[in-house]
């Protein structure tokens, strides 16, 4: 029994040696395999360490490579560059010469702009003759203006068709086109006449400085000869709100108008001794407004008895403007926007006198303006006065034949000046007078009747004939009214000879009444509105029934049948 015991244990002892034999084979083996996975982690992580070494030294190579590469390159940069700008300056170059029309180009329109305070340019195209023709007249123009007694004016041509990218940048849209380039001023388009002495005076007018100082007596009087509006203002003090509330109105208005500055309080008593100033001879402080050839001085002594802000000084200088003015393309409005007020024309030939304040380059002062001027107080309030040049105006002014018309946009009618009178004071005055008490009778046009009518089966009726053909007729009358040049009196021209084809040989006459050659008849005036223009005249009746039917020649018959049996 304890053999077999014996022989029991002794085989459990040697299993368990064999199990622990066994484990350590295993662990040592596990261990060898770690410490071999450790050392393939170590190497992996001295060779990521190696190749970031390595990479870093590329880096570093290919940077210090790149920067003199930069280096190397900013230098040839810098060389370019400089290249650059010398041959940006030699292009840019343009000919500085007072004594002459200077061509300017794409490249060096801005420099020359920008380093003068007064440049007149001219847009041509060389195949205009109009352009050629202004060419001569700007030259003549320059020869006149005297720019060492002025402000200097660099006079300049540039090719529009020559330079493109120049002209589209600036929007030129027609040719020959005067601009005037003021330093740190709008552009100023001219609109107006183009003679020589016109042209000069233009730059006499517009180049004015933004502020002169008038130190003396005698350069008060010789500012208020030659520059017919003068906004001057008398300020000793400079400190006060006063005299900021002028400088804010002077900038706004710089340019359009003459401004001057009397700060010499001795001056300034001096000034105050003078008739315009009579009401004010304690001045301290103001400002005065000289239209000098209409005898109008306006003096306002900021803060005594009126508002010292610069908005009630803009509105106050508003209300004061010259009642004589030119009618240019830019002035135009002053005409047309009221209409309920008619206009004087008066036409000078500016090729021999100047209407422009007393004689301007050789040229005297036109006696009909200076009549204008002088009855200017009296008609201010009733009639806007203008003078225009008489060779360089619109068609239609110059299909007026007259010195002086009166226009009435209201009424469409205008009144001749006899041109066997004289033109004076007196004679001005007695036919403004005859104006504004109805004694006048306005000038009437009448076209000479057409052997064949224009259109078809139409009676054609002139101003002379419209009473007798049309409302004094035994027949009804549609009356066709119409401009020729107009679009859509063309369109609705072919529905009314299919209208008039219909309406033969009945009771309605189509009339067909042409308003670019004969003034519109009384009748119709207030109601026309535009053109084409139709209405109809029932027989023995003369109120006009108008047509608002649509353009087709079944709705024009449909609008006659339901007023009259034709």
């Amino acid at each position: 029994m304890s053999r077999t015991v014996n022989i029991a244990i002794v085989f459990i002892v040697g299993l368990a040696v064999a199990y622990l034999y066994n484990d350590y084979l295993v662990t040592t083996r596990q261990n060898e395999l770690l410490q071999q996975k450790i050392q393939e982690q170590r190497d992996t992580l001295i060779e990521q360490e190696r190749q970031r070494q390595q990479a870093m030294l590329e880096e570093q190579q290919s940077k210090a490579a790149t920067t003199a590469t930069t280096n190397n390159n900013n230098k040839e940069t810098e060389k370019e560059a400089a290249q650059r700008a010398i041959d940006e300056e030699l292009r840019s170059r343009y000919e500085l010469n007072f004594a002459k029309v200077i061509d300017l180009n794409s490249t060096n329109f801005n420099r020359a702009i920008a380093e003068n305070e007064n440049v007149l340019v001219m847009f041509y195209a060389p195949w205009c003759a109009r352009s050629i023709a202004l060419l001569k007249e700007l030259r003549a123009a320059r020869k006149l203006y005297n720019n060492e007694q002025q402000q200097p004016v660099l006079i300049a041509k540039v090719n529009g068709q020559a330079q493109a990218e120049l002209r589209d940048r600036l929007k030129i849209k027609s040719y020959p086109l005067l601009q005037l380039y003021r330093k740190q001023r709008p552009v100023l388009t001219h609109n107006g006449p183009t003679q020589p002495h016109a042209l000069a005076a233009f730059l006499s007018t517009n180049t004015l400085a933004a502020m002169e100082t008038i130190e003396t007596k005698q350069q008060f009087d010789q500012l208020l000869l030659r520059s017919p509006h003068t906004i001057i203002g008398m300020f000793a003090n400079k400190e006060t709100p006063e005299y900021a509330a002028f400088q804010k109105v002077a900038q706004k208005i710089s340019g359009k108008v003459q401004l001057a500055l009397v700060g010499n309080q001795q001056l300034i008593d001096v000034l105050a001794q003078q008739p315009f100033l009579k009401d004010h001879s304690d001045v301290k402080q103001g400002v005065l407004i000289a239209i000098p050839q209409e005898g109008v001085y306006q003096f306002n002594d900021m803060g005594k008895t009126s508002s010292a802000s610069a908005k009630s000084l803009y509105k106050w200088m508003a209300e004061t403007q010259p009642a004589v003015m030119e009618l240019t393309g830019s002035s135009l409005h002053r005409m047309t926007k009221n209409k309920a007020k008619p206009s004087a024309l008066l036409f000078v030939n500016y090729s021999s006198e100047t209407p422009y304040n007393v004689e301007q380059h050789g040229l005297p002062f036109s006696p009909s303006v200076a009549a204008l001027h002088k009855v200017a107080s009296k008609y201010r309030q009733s009639i806007q006065l203008f003078f225009i040049d008489k060779l360089g105006g619109s068609d239609s002014t110059q299909s007026i034949n007259g010195g002086l018309v009166i226009v009435d946009l209201k009424k469409e009618a205008h009144y001749l000046y006899s041109q066997e009178n004289e033109l004076t004071v007196d004679t001005l005055k007695s036919f403004l007078d005859g104006f504004t008490h109805g004694k006048l009778s306005p000038v009437v046009a009448s076209q000479t009747l057409a052997i064949k009518p224009a259109i078809p089966n139409t009676l054609q009726v002139v101003y002379d004939t419209f009473d007798q053909q049309v409302l004094k007729s035994n027949k009804h009358s549609l009356v066709y009214f119409n401009q020729p040049w107009c679009g859509f009196c063309k369109t609705m021209g072919l529905y009314i000879e299919k209208a008039a084809e219909q309406l033969k040989d009945t009771s309605v006459q189509v009339v067909d009444y042409d308003c670019s050659e004969n003034t519109v008849p009384e009748v119709v005036l207030p109601i026309i509105d535009g053109y084409p223009y139709i209405t109809l005249f029932v027989s023995g009746n003369s109120v006009p029934i108008p047509y608002t039917g649509d353009r087709s020649d079944q709705s024009i018959i449909t609008f006659v049948k339901s007023h009259v049996t034709p």
